[in-house]
């Protein structure tokens, strides 16, 4: 299961789905030329290879702090990895463009990464005092712009989620793709929400807890572990790896001391079985796979009994 499928965002965790938009078939609106017009003549604009300075880094931080309180304060540095990986330089084409009043003071930056075939748009920092100006959105078009004039073929405009949030305004471009992480883009016409990964992972999960509260004696609950996101920082910010290899698990109480965990991975369609042991120091044990509910039930009797050596646990019929 990959951390990015999946976030930790405004405190709750949310499903990832990756956009793009192919140059040939996205026109603008009508509407979206008349943003173009207006803010060209306001802004000035200025496209440059990635240059980190002072300025942009102040930008940045009152940008964030603004649109994204709950999250950890980084620098541009930090961001672009220039501190944590040195080498990062070698494998972006990482440019900018910067946007500046009639007073030549800069008042937004829009970040995105140059390839072959294709712009990858990073994000756009901006001064709140210019929020009624649609400066995030008229960024992407500028940068929908530039990559025509370099005749590139798509345009990968970021992420949305799978709950409404501040990043739904990337859906206002024509024609846009989303992809399904298996490896194929579709029409965001065609979107699904019941077969994003997460919605799929908690579909079964509830009907995984109703089965063992049916089949056993057992009694428990969905939690989340939002630690889980940890993974894919650990290395660049070292933070602990987590212990759960899953951002919602299963929870069942044996006892004031043993907690019976429940794992689902969807695209595997297997389970993975652990047993928290509380004592001076918490001890996680892996117990084993399954590969349905049956073959799960009965790892579980088996285990229980196992961990207490009689037959106290009354499975019920299957």
């Amino acid at each position: 299961m990959a951390a990015y499928e999946m976030m930790h965002f405004n405190e709750q965790i949310t499903g990832v789905i990756p956009l793009r938009n192919d140059l040939q078939s996205t026109p603008f609106t009508k509407s979206q030329r008349k943003l173009l017009r207006k803010n060209r003549k306001k802004f000035r604009r200025e496209i440059t290879p990635l240059n980190i300075t002072t300025e942009k880094e102040v930008l940045y931080r009152k940008y964030k702090k603004a649109r994204f309180p709950e999250q950890i304060e980084r620098s541009l540095e930090d961001f672009f990895g220039h501190t944590t990986h040195p080498f990062s330089e070698e494998c972006y084409d990482t440019w900018e463009i910067n946007y500046y009043n009639n007073h030549n003071e800069l008042v937004a930056v829009s970040y995105f990464d140059k390839g072959k075939y294709s712009l990858g748009s990073i994000m756009c920092t901006f001064d709140m005092a210019y929020d009624n100006d649609s400066l995030g959105f008229y960024s992407m078009l500028e940068e929908i712009e530039y990559a025509r004039s370099l005749e590139l073929r798509y345009y990968y405009a970021g992420y949305v989620l799978d709950v409404p949030s501040c990043f739904d305004y990337k859906l206002r471009l024509q024609n846009t793709q989303f992809y399904n992480w298996e490896g194929d883009w579709s029409s965001w016409k065609t979107f699904d929400l019941s077969k994003v990964y997460r919605q799929k992972l908690l579909q079964q999960l509830c009907q995984t807890m109703d089965f063992i509260h049916t089949h056993t004696p057992l009694n428990g609950g969905l939690r989340t572990y939002k630690e889980y996101f940890n993974e894919i920082w650990s290395d660049t910010f070292h933070r602990d790896p987590p212990k759960l290899n899953a951002p919602y698990f299963l929870n069942f109480s044996i006892n004031d001391s043993l907690q019976l965990i429940v794992l689902y991975t969807p695209r595997n369609k297997a389970y993975e079985v652990l047993l928290l042991e509380y004592g001076f120091h918490e001890k996680l044990n892996h117990l084993g796979c399954a590969h349905n509910l049956h073959q799960l039930v009965i790892m579980i009797e088996s285990q229980y009994k196992h961990a207490f050596g009689s037959s106290s646990f009354n499975m019920k019929s299957l």
